[in-house]
């Protein structure tokens, strides 16, 4: 390489390889920050399908509780039991309420003490319109308020726990309506929650996958550039030790009386030896080569000399021991 790049382009070469080294460890290392963000991401996101998984098996089996639960409540509805109810002169706030929701279950627009009293008197009526309630069949208003029964359900039972059987029968049919309502809602809501944290697994999976072969690649790119450097490293070490020995044949271009060929660019080009030889010349004789073309001694080897040479003037270029190699015009050199 040091054929073709100076000693600065060299150097100048070498920062840029090394600064390329550095900004792609720091990319490798953004990556590995990444990748490690991504990871602790995907932990979490195993938590929550394993936790959701086991919420949605609770809540299933709380759901058909709930709906069992229902159905023999719907049994417990006895025309005795309603008897016991009719009987009841002074209500508390939490009974009339009661009385309410369970009107409002029925689509009855009426929904004072009086009217539950006269609706529940037809028993044959009222039990086939229990037994067509579903808690799927329910409006968004129903709901929204049995839910409050549901939250509220052991302060409330406490205080109906007075009456007869037949008022915790129906307190009992509401709170299994909103209970499966909610634990169904809950259940649907927790399935959406599931698919989601799934997709984004097998997503975050894949960008580990992305990311870590994007590392890999960094990692051979920063492998393949300091090879670049090993190599380019060792060559300049070579150029230094081949311009070292060429230095060393600079005083002696001829050798036991014979011309020899030398490779170093400063005595390369002539057939006398280029200008190192010339310069010996100079210096060992009074009589130029040319005529006409004299350097001195102070001038540089690097620095051209001033030539005025007449047009058309042949010269003998002379060698070592005064043996003439050929003639020469000016411009015109024969070898």
């Amino acid at each position: 390489m040091g054929n073709y790049y100076t000693e600065t382009q060299q150097l100048n070469l070498l920062q840029v390889l090394n600064k390329q080294v550095l900004q792609l460890d720091s990319q490798s290392n953004q990556l590995r920050c990444f990748q490690n963000n991504l990871r602790f991401r995907l932990e979490n996101l195993t938590d929550l399908l394993q936790s959701t998984k086991q919420r949605l098996e609770s809540l299933n089996s709380e759901i058909l509780q709930a709906q069992e639960g229902l159905e023999n409540n719907k049994l417990q509805f006895s025309k005795d039991n309603i008897l016991e109810i009719l009987k009841i002169k002074n209500p508390n706030t939490t009974l009339v309420e009661l009385a309410d929701k369970f009107l409002l279950v029925l689509q009855e627009k009426e929904r004072s003490w009086h009217s539950f009293k006269a609706h529940i008197k037809n028993f044959v009526n009222l039990k086939e319109i229990i037994q067509q309630i579903q808690p799927s069949n329910l409006s968004e208003e129903v709901f929204i308020s049995l839910e409050t029964i549901w939250e509220n359900q052991s302060q409330i039972k406490s205080k109906l726990k007075k009456y007869c059987e037949g008022v915790m029968t129906i307190a009992d049919f509401l709170i299994y309506l909103a209970e499966y309502r909610v634990k169904k809602e809950t259940f649907e809501e927790s399935m959406e929650d599931f698919a989601e944290y799934k997709k984004k697994t097998t997503m975050t999976k894949s960008k580990i996958k992305e990311v870590n072969g994007q590392i890999l690649s960094i990692e051979e790119k920063i492998v393949e550039v300091k090879t670049t450097i090993k190599t380019f490293s060792r060559g300049r070490s070579q150029d230094d030790h081949s311009d070292t020995s060429d230095r060393s044949s600079y005083s002696s271009p001829v050798c036991c009386g014979k011309r020899s060929i030398s490779t170093n660019p400063f005595i390369n080009g002539t057939a006398s030896g280029g200008l190192l030889y010339y310069r010996k010349n100079v210096e060992n004789s009074d009589k130029p080569l040319l005529p006409n073309f004299r350097v001195s001694h102070n001038e540089s080897y690097f620095e051209s000399p001033d030539i005025n040479v007449q047009e058309d003037e042949g010269y003998e270029i002379f060698y070592e021991n005064s043996e003439s190699l050929g003639c020469c015009k000016q411009k015109f050199f024969c070898f």
